[in-house]
C-alpha cells in the first residue's frame, strides 16, 4: 500500500465538500433569482391588470364623449342651451307668474 493513499482520499472528501458547497451556492442562487423574477412577475401583471381596467374606463369615455358630441349638433341642445340663456324664438311668448 502506498504511503500517500490517506492522504489522496482525504484530498478527494476535501474536493467532494467543495464542490458540494459550490453546487449548493449556485443552487440557492439560482433559487433567489427566481423567486426575485416571480416577484418581479407578480408586480407587472397587477399593473396590466390596472392599465387593462384604464383602457376600459377609457374607451367608455370616448363612446359617451361619442354621444355628447353627436347630441350637441342637433337642434334639441341648441333649444336647451338657449333657454338656459334666458333666449327665445321670434314668435314665442313667455308668461311669468306675478
Amino acid at each position: 500500500m502506498p504511503k500517500n493513499y490517506g492522504k489522496k482520499k482525504r484530498t478527494h472528501k476535501a474536493a467532494m465538500i467543495m464542490i458540494f458547497f459550490v453546487v449548493a451556492f449556485f443552487c440557492g442562487t439560482l433559487y433567489i433569482s427566481n423567486r426575485s423574477s416571480e416577484e418581479e412577475l407578480d408586480k407587472l401583471n397587477e399593473e396590466k391588470d390596472k392599465l387593462m381596467a384604464q383602457i376600459e374606463d377609457e374607451e367608455k369615455r370616448t363612446l359617451e364623449l361619442e354621444e355628447l358630441r353627436v347630441y350637441v349638433k342637433t337642434m334639441k341642445y341648441v333649444e336647451e342651451r338657449a333657454k338656459q340663456l334666458g333666449l327665445v324664438y321670434p314668435n314665442e311668448i313667455i308668461y311669468k307668474p306675478k
